[in-house]
């Protein structure tokens, strides 16, 4: 229960409910911010004159941004607290956005050049903050959300959780949708606008409903350390301080005695930096020697290259293709209910074969991404892409998204370390995110054909005149080639398929199930 909570006096069970919930709108509106921008791109080419290429480079701006910090803004949320880092990173994050809608609406490019001019020396380098903000956000939401739920329903809860992507994705689409039907005076830079607006009140509501004190792993190691708020829990030695001496269900009771709390304390700010910097890369190297995180870790970079390649390509693709932005938008929505639906399923099926789900995700990606074999061969019509869109969504987009939660719950769990719960979401996530950047762009070079400029003003004018076969071939390549990506992603959990079906144990080493 939280602090703020127990004033309120509300029950236990519904403090927990509450604090879930309101991390979920967190998680959603950081979902929401992205899939925006993906939304929009009709618009930014049309109105404010955004090349493919352009678009194409911020993208890879923002997902290297996101990656590189990933990997290492899980370690800094466990050291300065996850809650401080989650509300930290919102908040940038709307900063972002809200600058952005500023610029678009008040400084419409009104050439190619000046368009090329602006996403140099500012939209760029705004989407690369977004993405350092995204990304110190994320696993930090992860952590504090996971703090609040019950081992034994680990997988359903936090399966149902992930839900928050692809709402966030609905949310963002039904947005540009609603504001492109308007276009005069640019109102679908309201987007941008709405969408900073639902970051910063889940920033202020996680600094409402969520006490950090609650719990070390959420406060952080530098009050953990002085032994300030919530004591020793479910096998905790000492804490103290001021704190309620509370044991969270699944984070909470691993706080350490005052004096030897100090001593650490002190230690640390003597080393400054350097010392901050050290405590960083340890926390790192050891979450990526926990047997199975590699795989896991490789196999998300080749699941969310597909992800993302449908969620920031296939509006720009099926606008282009059917004719019709709101036919686009509304596929791209049956792709992330897809995708809410897979999450669901998944995290139950984590939970009825824990320690044993891997061979089932492998086999799962490569029955979701069949259809794109065929996909080529067949007509390109709204219900042969919705049929394809629902199978990625359910058995490829769905799995991978328990990936950033419940796997890496899993995984430091089995080595008894849940304090590197968001250590592990960074590193899975970060390097995930960095594989599928190039992944990603790859998929995009192989859908446009080239990256000049020139040629991305041909094909337009090829598809305004009614000759786009040639795109459309180049997309039909760039289908089979995600198809190869999730193949890629199945085999990568090979290995621990292996040990899983000749052992029936979920990691390579032997380890003791914290769950039972």
């Amino acid at each position: 229960m939280t602090a703020r909570a127990a004033q309120a006096g509300i029950a236990r069970g519904s403090t927990d409910y509450l604090v879930v919930f309101v991390t979920y709108l967190a998680a959603a509106s950081l979902r929401a911010a992205r899939q925006g921008v993906a939304a929009v791109k009709p618009e930014l080419q049309s109105d404010a004159n955004f090349t493919a290429t352009a678009l194409d480079a911020m993208d890879t701006v923002y997902l290297l941004s996101l990656g590189s910090v990933l990997i290492v803004s899980g370690a800094i949320g466990k050291m300065k607290g996850n809650l401080s880092c989650a509300i930290v990173g919102l908040s940038l994050s709307a900063a972002s956005m809200a600058i952005t809608g500023i610029l678009l609406r008040a400084m419409t490019p009104a050439s190619v050049a000046a368009a090329t001019t602006q996403v140099a020396f500012a939209h760029g380098p705004l989407r690369a903050i977004d993405g350092f903000a995204q990304a110190l956000a994320i696993p930090n939401v992860v952590a504090v959300a996971s703090a609040f739920v019950h081992p034994a329903k680990m997988g359903v809860v936090l399966g149902a959780w992930m839900t928050s992507g692809p709402v966030g994705d609905v949310l963002a689409m039904q947005l540009a949708s609603s504001f492109a039907e308007d276009a005069s005076g640019g109102r679908w830079t309201s987007v941008y606008f709405v969408v900073a607006a639902a970051e910063l009140t889940a920033a202020l509501s996680l600094y409402a409903c969520v006490d950090a004190r609650a719990s070390p792993s959420i406060r952080g190691e530098d009050d953990a350390l002085l032994g300030r708020g919530g004591g020793g829990g479910r096998g905790g030695r000492g804490g103290g301080g001021d704190g309620f001496g509370e044991a969270l269900p699944l984070l909470g009771g691993v706080g350490v005695g005052g004096g030897v709390g100090v001593e650490r304390y002190a230690s640390r700010v003597k080393s400054g930096w350097t010392g901050a910097v050290a405590s960083i890369a340890r926390d790192v190297r050891e979450a990526w020697d926990i047997p199975g995180l590699r795989d896991w870790t490789l196999s998300c970079a080749f699941a969310r290259t597909l992800v993302l390649s449908v969620l920031l390509w296939m509006p720009y693709y099926l606008s282009k293709t059917l004719g019709s932005q709101v036919v686009a938008d509304n596929l791209v929505n049956v792709f992330a209910v897809a995708i809410a639906v897979g999450s669901v399923l998944a995290g139950q099926l984590m939970d009825v074969l824990y320690g044993r789900y891997a061979p089932a995700f492998a086999c799962m990606f490569v029955l979701g991404a069949s259809p794109l074999l065929a996909l080529p061969r067949l007509e390109h019509a709204t219900t042969t892409f919705a049929l394809v869109l629902t199978s990625l969504g359910l058995f490829v987009a769905g799995p991978a998204n328990t990936f950033w939660s419940g796997v890496c719950v899993d995984l430091a769990e089995s080595v008894n370390k849940p304090r590197l719960v968001s250590t592990c979401v960074g590193v899975v996530g970060g390097v995930g995110i960095l594989g599928s950047a190039l992944g990603c762009w790859i998929v995009g070079r192989v859908g446009s054909g080239s990256s000049s400029v020139a040629a991305a003003e041909t094909e337009e004018a090829e598809l305004d005149a009614g000759e786009g076969s040639a795109f459309r071939d180049r997309w039909d390549n760039a289908f089979l080639l995600m198809f190869f990506v999730c193949l890629k992603a199945a085999l990568a959990l090979s290995r621990l398929s292996y040990w899983q079906l000749r052992g029936g144990m979920g990691k390579p080493a032997a380890t003791t199930d914290s769950r039972r």
